[in-house]
């Protein structure tokens, strides 16, 4: 162990004792990797002349490197607020940045709108002239496919009534033969009241059926 190394070492003890936050080290700049340089000791001959205002060379020496040292301190805070500044930027391009297909899909065809040749009023009355012959053309076509599709509407409910009737007529027809094996002779009159409601419901719904 060095002395520069032993001397910091007690200093630091005694620092940590006196329950100092500050700490000291042996290492040089350099080693310690700071670009800043160190300034030097003065000794009391110099540093009685810089005291009486007399420039002396060590204390020359100190103000070189302190005005260097002030340049590399404002350097390191232009870098750190220019790797701020650009953090900055790459956190925006991801906001605004379009990486779905679909996004680049519809980037895609902006652009080639925007290659293409102004469009002129003449230009959207063709394109409205086109339209309208298409419509046009497709009309008659749309209105023989909506009276077909109407005609088999018409036939699909024809064919639903009629099978509904034809259930109900069986419904009835069974009650009638119900009706014919429980009659009571003592209710002769009421039983022929609801043997003939029945049959005539069955000839209203057949007359109902072929309309």
């Amino acid at each position: 162990m060095s002395i520069r190394e032993e001397w910091a070492k007690y200093a630091n003890q005694a620092l940590e004792q006196a329950q100092s936050k500050e700490r000291i080290t042996h290492l040089s700049h350099e080693n310690r990797g700071l670009e800043v340089l160190p300034t030097i000791h003065l000794g009391h001959v110099a540093h009685d002349m810089e005291k009486k205002g007399k420039q002396s060379e060590r204390g020359e020496i100190n103000r070189e490197r302190q005005e260097y040292n002030q340049a590399v301190i404002d350097l390191q805070a232009y870098r750190r607020q220019k790797e701020a500044h650009v953090k900055k930027m790459k956190e925006k391009e991801k906001q605004f940045s379009f990486s779905t297909d679909i996004e680049k899909t519809y980037i895609q065809k902006a652009a080639s709108l925007l290659n293409q040749k102004a469009i002129s009023l003449d230009d959207i009355s063709k394109r409205q002239e086109e339209l309208r012959k298409m419509s046009d053309r497709h009309d008659p076509i749309e209105r023989h496919f909506h009276v077909q599709q109407q005609q088999f509407l018409n036939v699909s409910n024809y064919y639903d009534r009629v099978r509904d009737l034809r259930r109900e007529i069986k419904q009835n027809e069974e009650k009638v033969d119900e009706l014919k094996g429980s009659l009571n002779p003592f209710k002769l009159k009421e039983n022929n009241m609801m043997k003939r409601r029945h049959l005539d419901k069955i000839s209203d719904l057949e007359s109902n059926r072929f309309k």
